[in-house]
Formats: structure tokens, C-alpha cells, sequence
């Protein structure tokens, strides 16, 4: 693994930070991605009988390579951001023709554009063959796949993905992921990323504490929500960076919803996960739970109304952004933060911070850590379309990347250019990337070979060959620390009939957005607590009930399955 934890900057650490700020997706336990034969990765001599392409262009009979004979080019729809390079020049993907025969045609969309291009897309009828890293939800999966527009992989997994099948039927060590991907329809439409079981530190999210500012302050690491608001007092008001200066801020979460969710377990919500943050399970009713219109999560928002009145957390925390938490860690004016790792604060500071040594236990006893991942990380991540002539060479070219050699290719490069193995097998990556000759820096560097990068990977994410930041040690324990107050069951976002997706719609975006919005009224003082019950009937007015039935009918067929 990679040691240099300095060289590792805030780019290479953006792949999961939005998962993680949300507050979370989940665990998987059982046998490791290193026991995986990579039954695709053996090539047509080993396989010992043949099984190459022939000119009648039918699917081989092995998961061998390479996939065609002669050939063949597929078009790739792909999203990306800079500095990444062009996929059409990453080594990856150069090295992966070289094996498959298949070369891709790359359309390549920015982060910015890419909804907007993807729709278009779909809205002609001017598709590629397939889709990669185009964020499809699990609404949109169904829409396009009760229409034909995407096809089913269902009758197709056994003969061409069988190591993507072999994680979605392996319950035990990948619980609730064939769940996660299977549409009301009973259909699986898309390859999804997938967090190994062994992979804690992607499973858990992390809070992490300026512990060098805690021991100048003589304060231990806070276990209570009054123990945090007390700490954040301190960080404000004695001067902890020793500058002389009021200019600390005491706890800087990126987006209000971070906030609000990294705080939820303490009031015994979200005790479902962050899939589905408006929903959760009621024990002692013993039934689906709307969390926004609860009286514990008023309790939770008049707590952050008092830290953000007391300018105990960040004053912009509705326009924050990346680059202003680096900034101000760099100027060690950080008390608190939460990301997938303690490098977006800086190289001079990051090691000033440590994860949590508990989950924040509230006024009720409640000690939840709803920042428990679900191991189908993301949903949408790679699907194939009715244009695609060849869907089952596309399925074996996809199913490559879960196993241990599709790994090593898609998140390290090519083994003697980008990285080595060490005596004990761990890869370690080499001066082209560490110390680059045109001066990037190793995010930078790093982008220019591999595609990972913004996310949403159709592969199998494990620590031994994923290098971001949750992999170095002060992440990995901040993780472990986490563990005993993970969620013994997390839910994936529910899937929803086709009917019950068009109500949906129009529910989930005016419901969703009033909470979003009032939320932030009670939280900044615009809009008083008097108005509580008030809030809880307009909600109630715009169809709560109807809300609330189809999410019941949605976990009805989550819990049959």
C-alpha cells in the first residue's frame, strides 16, 4: 500500500467524499476478493480450449481473452473531470483493448454537462452501447428498462459475468447488494460498485477532531452531544492555534445536510442508514418512519441551531466548498470536519486530527453511527443499451473489474509503469506517479493512468488495491473506532414500480426540497420553532400519506425478496 500519506491530496480523496458527507453505504463480510479465481482474467491458452472469437462473431463459451478474434469497437458514454486525462489515452484503457480485442469509442462528458448530455442522449434516442459513470438511480434504471431502453442482465450472468454474480449471490459476505440492484421488476439493470467486506474504512465514515488543539486545551475527546457543543465552545473562545487571533471555527461541515446527518444517531434516527435519509424504522412502533416530521429530529434541530447561533460551526456552511476547508485547514484554523480522510485539511495539519474515539451519544441515550455504508455503493454505474450489438462480450468485458486482476488494472495502472508489488504482494506505486517528471502532483499524476477517479466505478473496491485516503492509518482507525455503533442492518434505497416511480417523482422532489428548505430556516433563526406544527401539516398537505404508503408497499418487497 501506499506509504507517502503526504503526496496524497484532496483530489485523489473526492471519489467518496459526497457519500460521505451525506453520512454514509454499508458492510460486507466473507471470503476475500483475493480467494476470487478471476475467471475472466485467464487467457485462451490457459483455458486450454480455444474459446477465441470466430467470423461468426457468436459469444465464446469461456470467460477467456481475448473477447473477439477479429476487432470490434463499442461506443462508451463516460463521465469525467479534470485533470483527468481523455480515457482514450489513459493506460487502462489501452491496456484493456490490448487484452479484449474491444476497442471503445469514448464520448467523454464533464461532471458539469454530464446529466444534461446523458438526457439528451436518452431523450433522441441517439444512445451509445452503454453508459459508464453516468450516476443512473434506481428510478431511472427501471424508467429505461421498462422501456427497452436499457437491457436486462438477469438471463445473461451466469455465462458472462460470473464474478459479478458471484458477489450478488454471496449474501453473507455482501448482504443486501443483490437487493440493492434488483428493480421492482425483478430485474437487474446495471453493474454497480461494490465496497469489499473487508473494507471498514469505506463502510464507516469518519468524523475527525483537531486532537492537538484538544491537548492544548487539556480537553478530552468528546463522547456527549454536550461534551461536543462544550469542545466547539473552547475551540472558539481560547485561542487553541495559539495565534493570538479569534479565528477558529470550531467545527466545519461542508453542507448543512452533513451536519445534520453526522449528529442523527445521536437522536437515535437514520437507524436504517443515509440511503433513503428521510425514511428509517420506528422500533418501538414497529414501522416505517418519516424522520423529518418526528419530534426527536425538531430536538436535533434546535441543538445545531444553538452550535450554528453560537458560530460554533462554519458561517458559510451553505456555500462552503472543498477548496475552503483546505484553505482554512491549511491556516490550522480547524477544530472539526468530516470527509473520507484527514488529508483535506492539508499536509502541514492533517496529522494534528484524529477520528472520534465514540459515537456521539445524545440527550436519550441514543448512540447510533448511521455513517454505516451499504456495500452496493453506488447503483447506476455501468448499463448496456438496446443500440449495443454485442451485450454479452460488453457484460464479460465489464466483469473483469471484479476480480483481483480488473482490480489492479482499473485502480493502479500497468504493473512495471505505474506501480509494483512488493515482497509481501502489496502494490506500491512507482516515481511516475510519486515523483512525476512534468511536476504533478500524485492525485494529478494518478488521473492521467487510471479512471476511477469522480466515482461511480462498475468494479470491486478493496484496500489492497484502491489507494485513496481512506486506506492510510489515521482514516482506517478513525473507521475501526466507528464500528461498534454501526447499524446491524442498512437499507438501500427501495425500488419502486413503475407506478409508484411516477408519484414518487413529484412526491419525493416537493417533499424533499420544503425539508431541505425549512431545515435551514429552523437552523439559521428564519424560521422560529413556534412554527413546528405548522411545518408538520404542510408536509402532511402535499401527500405525506400517499408518501408513506408506497415507501411501505417499496420495503414490503424489500423485506420478500
Amino acid at each position: 500500500m501506499l506509504k507517502n500519506k503526504k503526496g496524497i491530496s484532496v483530489f485523489l480523496a473526492v471519489i467518496m467524499m459526497i457519500a460521505i458527507l451525506t453520512a454514509g453505504c454499508a458492510g460486507d463480510k466473507g471470503k476475500s476478493s483475493e480467494q476470487d479465481p478471476g475467471v475472466i482474467a485467464q487467457t485462451d491458452k490457459q483455458n486450454g480450449n480455444g474459446g477465441k472469437r470466430g467470423s461468426t462473431d457468436k459469444p465464446q463459451e469461456t470467460n477467456g481473452f481475448p473477447i473477439f478474434e477479429e476487432p470490434i469497437t463499442l461506443k462508451i458514454m463516460a463521465r469525467y473531470r479534470q485533470p483527468m486525462a481523455e480515457f482514450g489515452d489513459m493506460i487502462t484503457w489501452q491496456e484493456y483493448e490490448k487484452l479484449t480485442n474491444i476497442k471503445i469509442d469514448w464520448i467523454m462528458v464533464d461532471t458539469a454537462n454530464m446529466q444534461e448530455r446523458r438526457n439528451l442522449a436518452l431523450a433522441t434516442g441517439d444512445i451509445p452501447d452503454a453508459f459508464l459513470k453516468c450516476s443512473f438511480t434506481s428510478l431511472d434504471l427501471l424508467k429505461y428498462g421498462k422501456e427497452g431502453t436499457f437491457i436486462s442482465l438477469n438471463n445473461f450472468l451466469d455465462a458472462n459475468a460470473p464474478n459479478y454474480k458471484k458477489i450478488l449471490d454471496d449474501e453473507e459476505n455482501y448482504p443486501g447488494v443483490k437487493k440493492a440492484v434488483t428493480m421492482a421488476d425483478g430485474n437487474v439493470y446495471s453493474f454497480i460498485n461494490i465496497v469489499d467486506k473487508d473494507f471498514d474504512s469505506l463502510k464507516y465514515g469518519k468524523y475527525f477532531m483537531n486532537r492537538k488543539w484538544l491537548n492544548a486545551l487539556g480537553k478530552a475527546m468528546p463522547v456527549t452531544t454536550d461534551d461536543f457543543c462544550d469542545v466547539l465552545k473552547a475551540f472558539r473562545e481560547e485561542d487553541p492555534n495559539g495565534n493570538g487571533k479569534k479565528d477558529e471555527i470550531p467545527w466545519y461541515p461542508l453542507n448543512l445536510n452533513s451536519a445534520i446527518g453526522i449528529l442523527k444517531g445521536a437522536w437515535g434516527l437514520n437507524n436504517r442508514g443515509f440511503k433513503s435519509d428521510l425514511v428509517d424504522f420506528d422500533e418501538e412502533e414497529k414501522k416505517l418512519r418519516f424522520i423529518p416530521t418526528d419530534p426527536s429530529y425538531k430536538e436535533l434541530l434546535e441543538y445545531v441551531h444553538k452550535l450554528y447561533t453560537e458560530e460554533l460551526i462554519n458561517q458559510e456552511v451553505f456555500t462552503a466548498s472543498l477548496a475552503d476547508l483546505l484553505a482554512k485547514g491549511t491556516e490550522d484554523s480547524i477544530g472539526a470536519f468530516s470527509a473520507a480522510g484527514n488529508t483535506f485539511v492539508g499536509d502541514e495539519h492533517q496529522d494534528d486530527f484524529e477520528g472520534l474515539e465514540h459515537a456521539f451519544k445524545g440527550p436519550h441515550g441514543d448512540q447510533l453511527w448511521p455513517s454505516t455504508n451499504l456495500q452496493a455503493y453506488t447503483i447506476g454505474s455501468f448499463v448496456i443499451t438496446s443500440k449495443n450489438k454485442y451485450p454479452e462480450e460488453t457484460m464479460k468485458w465489464v466483469d473483469y473489474f471484479y476480480t483481483r486482476e480488473g482490480q489492479k488494472l482499473y485502480y493502479l495502472g500497468k504493473e512495471g509503469l505505474t506501480y509494483t508489488e512488493n515482497e509481501q504482494g502489496d502494490p506500491e506505486f512507482l516515481e511516475v506517479i510519486t515523483k512525476n517528471p512534468d511536476g504533478l502532483q500524485l492525485n494529478d499524476a494518478l488521473a492521467q493512468y487510471v479512471p476511477y477517479a469522480v466515482g461511480d466505478n462498475p468494479a470491486l473496491l478493496s484496500p489492497k488495491y484502491f489507494q485513496g485516503v481512506e486506506t492510510l492509518p489515521i482514516p482506517t482507525e478513525a473507521a475501526k473506532r466507528m464500528k461498534p455503533y454501526g447499524l446491524k442492518e442498512v437499507w438501500p434505497a427501495f425500488n419502486y414500480t413503475e407506478d409508484e416511480n411516477d408519484k414518487m417523482v413529484a412526491l419525493s422532489n416537493d417533499i424533499g426540497q420544503y425539508v431541505t428548505e425549512k431545515s435551514a430556516d429552523f437552523v439559521t433563526g428564519k424560521a422560529p420553532f413556534s412554527d413546528w406544527d405548522s411545518y408538520v401539516q404542510t408536509i402532511e398537505k402535499m401527500g405525506l400519506d400517499q408518501y408513506m404508503e408506497i415507501q411501505e408497499e417499496a420495503f414490503k418487497r424489500y423485506s420478500e425478496q
